[in-house]
């Protein structure tokens, strides 16, 4: 700006000097100055004769001006206001520096879009695991009730089909412990149904019939018997 002290528009009266000024410093960076007559000389506290004979000179010719482009006119009228020609110029500035300058300004604004939606973003995911990991606890928790409902009835049926029922609370949890090393309730079964016709556990009115929680504990289904050899023994008798 201390070029304008060099310009041949410092040698016009005091409220041309005042409006160009002003002018400079409404600009926006396109060099647009957007106002009415009146409202430009109420912000360069002028009276409306001044600031039509202002923009008068500003828009008129200028044979001494060190700028020749525009025949050395400093403003042009457009709709809505007017524009400062050469504006960057005016500013100092050379064309790269405004140009990096906008490019900073929109580099900014996307990265603040991006964080803003990056944050979004994050909320969303945060949402959905919280949601994702209800889901999960739900599913465990179904496959937990479904696997307690598929050994209680597997208890059910093992106390049912076992001749000696005592200490059933022992027996459910024995239940449970045998059915975990047997992989399956189907290898205690058939292991119950084959012993069952056991002369041990057939004479004397079962008198010598483990209690269940005992059989299971000891591992009686894993006693090497089969239906042959109990047909075998029954002969031998």
């Amino acid at each position: 700006m201390k070029s304008m002290l060099d310009s041949t528009i410092w040698r016009q009266e005091d409220h041309v000097r005042i409006l160009w000024i002003t002018m400079l410093s409404m600009a926006d960076s396109e060099g647009e100055v957007m106002a009415s007559i009146p409202g430009l000389a109420d912000r360069a506290r002028i009276t409306l004769e001044q600031c039509e004979e202002g923009l008068s000179v500003l828009s008129g010719p200028d044979v001494y001006s060190r700028t020749k482009d525009n025949d050395g006119r400093r403003v042009e009228e457009v709709d809505g206001g007017w524009v400062v020609l050469n504006y960057v110029k005016y500013r100092g500035e050379s064309k790269e520096e405004l140009v990096r300058k906008k490019h900073n300004e929109r580099q900014k604004k996307y990265k603040e879009r991006q964080f803003s939606v990056s944050k979004r973003q994050q909320a969303s995911a945060s949402v959905s695991d919280d949601a994702n990991d209800g889901y999960i606890d739900i599913d465990i928790d179904i496959k937990k009730e479904r696997h307690s409902c598929a050994n209680s009835e597997a208890f059910a049926a093992f106390w049912k089909a076992y001749p000696k029922k005592r200490n059933k609370a022992d027996a459910e949890r024995a239940f449970k412990k045998a059915v975990k090393k047997a992989a399956n309730t189907e290898v205690l079964m058939r292991a119950l149904e084959i012993q069952k016709k056991s002369i041990d556990w057939v004479k004397k009115n079962g008198q010598y019939i483990p209690y269940p929680a005992t059989w299971l504990n000891k591992g009686g289904w894993e006693d090497d018997l089969n239906e042959k050899e109990v047909e075998e023994e029954w002969f031998s008798v």
